[in-house]
């Protein structure tokens, strides 16, 4: 594989990553206020 594909493929991956890792925030906040309203609703 040539160099410049290999370099497309590692930005496209951290693409990835960031995108993963940002949805499991919204995931883990959501989960978070869905248990405060249990405790305080």
């Amino acid at each position: 594989m040539g160099k410049k594909k290999e370099k497309e493929l590692e930005e496209k991956v951290a693409q990835l990553e960031n995108m993963v890792l940002k949805l499991a925030k919204k995931v883990y906040d959501l989960e978070n206020k869905d248990k405060e309203s249990q405790y305080f609703g």
